[in-house]
């Protein structure tokens, strides 16, 4: 055949090799492609597979860093500390002989305040102490009572120059102090023990599991109006030395029936005043006006209720940076 005479089947079989050849390259860049493809998937699944398994080892900036943060909060919550601290009464050494003293006269300043103040106080009020009008505290347990002992002076005391009308009770959980050097058997239970409800569910003396403060549960029962339980609510939970916490409060109002109408008195009924005489001429002066009978004093049949209130106190003691 003469390719030369046929231009139609030279074109065509160029056309063919032209595309054959082009053909190849695409098929051979492909496999090329699909090669390093596979090639790059394996590597990374085999480094996910490395990450996933292999143990952590941080870079020492990365920990350089870690330890720096642990330093600056260790620092920040020392000199937190620090300014918590005087916040607290301080633990002082007494001996059981000096705390019985101590209570004595603490005892007796607190009546006198009171019957000074015309405020009522329940029979045989101790403060609270009641277990220790006859008897000394341990040598471990004198310095934490004193210390308990001052707080509950001073929550007695504000209710005193608040001018509440009463104090029904002092109640005090045994601190743990207290019952380490008894028996088993014989030793008291703390109140939350007996009854959990009125404790809130928590012991006599309780701290947070890092030990950054402990908080000792006292109870006050009294009887107040609106405005002296306001100041009492007020002056304790501003307090500072020691730093109290009001857990619980229950209030209760002293007239727990409703007035009826035939209870209520009728109005007074007001005398009209007569006109005043009027004065001789030239005399200069003038008779002093008069009133045809009495006003009765006025009957107040709302606003007479006191206010019966428990209140449950924690005196938190703050831990130092020294752990004293």
């Amino acid at each position: 055949m003469n390719w030369a005479k046929n231009k139609f089947l030279a074109g065509l079989a160029a056309a063919m090799v032209v595309g054959c050849g082009a053909l190849g390259y695409l098929l051979w860049s492909s496999a090329s492609q699909y090669d390093e493809a596979n090639n790059s998937f394996i590597k990374q699944a085999a480094r996910l597979k490395q990450l996933q398994t292999q143990p952590l080892y941080p870079e020492q900036s990365n920990l350089d860093k870690v330890e720096q943060q642990r330093l600056d909060t260790v620092q920040a919550g020392a000199a937190f500390q620090l300014q918590l601290k005087p916040m607290a009464i301080a633990l002082e050494p007494v001996s059981p002989e000096e705390f019985a003293d101590k209570l004595r006269a603490t005892v007796s300043d607190v009546v006198q305040k009171a019957d000074a103040a015309k405020i009522k106080l329940p029979n045989k009020f101790y403060l609270g102490f009641n277990d220790y009008q006859g008897k000394l505290p341990s040598k471990e347990a004198a310095p934490v009572l004193y210390r308990q002992l001052k707080a509950v002076e001073i929550a007695a005391k504000t209710l005193i120059d608040n001018r509440v009308a009463a104090i029904a009770d002092i109640q005090r959980d045994p601190l743990p102090e207290e019952i380490t050097d008894k028996p088993a058997a014989s030793a008291p239970q703390p109140a939350s023990a007996r009854n959990p409800a009125a404790a809130g569910n928590k012991p006599a003396a309780t701290s947070n599991p890092a030990a950054l403060f402990a908080a000792f549960p006292f109870q006050i029962q009294f009887t107040a109006d609106q405005e002296p339980l306001q100041n009492v609510l007020n002056a304790l939970s501003s307090n500072r030395a020691p730093f109290f916490v009001i857990r619980s409060l229950s209030i209760k109002n002293s007239g727990s029936k409703a007035i009826t109408k035939d209870s209520v008195a009728p109005p007074p009924a007001f005398a009209t005043p007569t006109p005043p005489p009027v004065a001789a001429t030239g005399t200069g002066s003038s008779a002093a006006p008069a009133t045809s009978g009495s006003v009765e004093s006025l009957h107040f049949i709302l606003g007479t209720e006191r206010l019966n209130v428990t209140m449950r106190i924690d005196m938190v003691v703050f831990a130092s940076p020294d752990g004293k």
